[in-house]
């Protein structure tokens, strides 16, 4: 579904950094969703714990803490739909007439292709498993004999959340990577560095950087610098994807002072699809309603006999940054790395 080299360090910070005034420069989306999307969390979501409800034309279950809360929809097909601080907003697409929103899981075997979302189009149930979790079954789907499983766990001091996809084989022997999927309107930027936290500024000897068939270099969203590899999210054009090998595991997305660290392990013995990258990045370069902004994780190839599962294991965590700076996607790595030094404390 989704879309599918000369440095451009520095030439779109100031384009990532701005948006309307009538969204506090967050999100391009209308103001009014924003203010439904407030609306939708207070009055569904518990003072803390877990609570069954809606959000965004999705059924589910809202999950929230002190610091934080999160919607898993199991129907009419499961995703991790909102994920937000206390009181803010989500920053992931919620349109209820797309698949493409908030955080899915799909798979690839060993590249994506036509089935590869079909198990996460299944209905689902929730059912809580600790007192900041849930574990989501979808029935297994006829066509590819897979089924999409998920633990979702909430920090009960922090706005921190972990998500583990699970796929489970039910047809013959196979080779697949599950693969999870971040869906944004288009604003703000992401980015992933090449090097592992918390030297991820040092020079290494060897960089991985993908370009799909159809994106070009010349992209005007297309950040490339040392250390990592964006696109900015607030510049029209063509579609475009690219990825890269990250040690870090970990993708960013920044809007306005709300960034969130995405990170999944990196594990340097294995095999990634599509060109050994293990985080890729997709805009279908259009603004407004119609936009779409993507930062995927992708799982290592792992053989899986019939009866066996594979999982991803996600954390997501939202901080406050100052806004992008003006020095290109090495200035975003260096911002991202002093945030990982003071409050991850990796």
């Amino acid at each position: 579904e989704n879309g599918d080299a000369g440095p451009v360090a520095g030439s779109h910070g100031a384009q990532c950094r701005s948006f309307a005034p009538e969204d506090d420069g967050r999100l391009t989306t209308p103001s009014s969703t924003m203010q439904t999307d407030r609306v939708a969390g207070d009055l569904l979501a518990p003072p803390t714990g877990i609570r069954a409800g809606e959000h965004a034309g999705y059924e589910g279950c809202w999950i929230a803490s002190a610091a934080a809360e999160i919607f898993v929809a199991v129907r009419p097909r499961p995703r991790v739909l909102a994920f937000r601080r206390r009181g803010g907003v989500s920053p992931f697409r919620a349109q209820p007439d797309s698949r493409s929103v908030g955080v899915r899981t799909w798979f690839m075997e060993p590249e994506q292709d036509s089935r590869s979302h079909l198990p996460a189009e299944q209905p689902a149930v929730f059912t809580q498993t600790g007192a900041l979790q849930v574990t989501v079954a979808a029935l297994p789907d006829p066509t590819t004999a897979l089924q999409l499983r998920l633990r979702i766990t909430l920090d009960p001091l922090d706005a921190r959340v972990w998500i583990e996809h699970t796929f489970v084989n039910h047809g013959a022997g196979r080779t697949l990577a599950p693969w999870a999927v971040m869906a944004f309107p288009a604003a703000g930027a992401g980015f992933s560095p090449f090097g592992a936290w918390p030297r991820a500024m040092q020079p290494h000897r060897l960089k991985s950087c993908l370009f799909w068939p159809t994106t070009s270099p010349a992209h005007p969203a297309f950040e490339l610098g040392c250390h990592g590899l964006g696109l900015c999210f607030a510049v029209p054009g063509d579609p475009i994807k690219v990825g890269l090998k990250s040690r870090a595991g970990t993708a960013v997305h920044a809007v306005g002072d709300d960034w969130l660290f995405s990170t999944v392990a990196f594990d340097s013995a294995a095999r990634y699809p599509e060109g050994d990258g293990n985080v890729t990045m997709f805009y279908n370069g259009r603004l407004g309603a119609d936009g779409l902004a993507e930062l995927e994780h992708v799982g290592p190839l792992t053989e899986l006999p019939s009866g066996g599962q594979t999982s991803l294991r996600q954390e997501l965590r939202l901080l406050e940054n100052e806004p992008l700076s003006l020095g290109g996607v090495d200035g975003w790595v260096a911002q991202a790395r002093r945030q990982i030094a003071t409050e991850i404390h990796t």
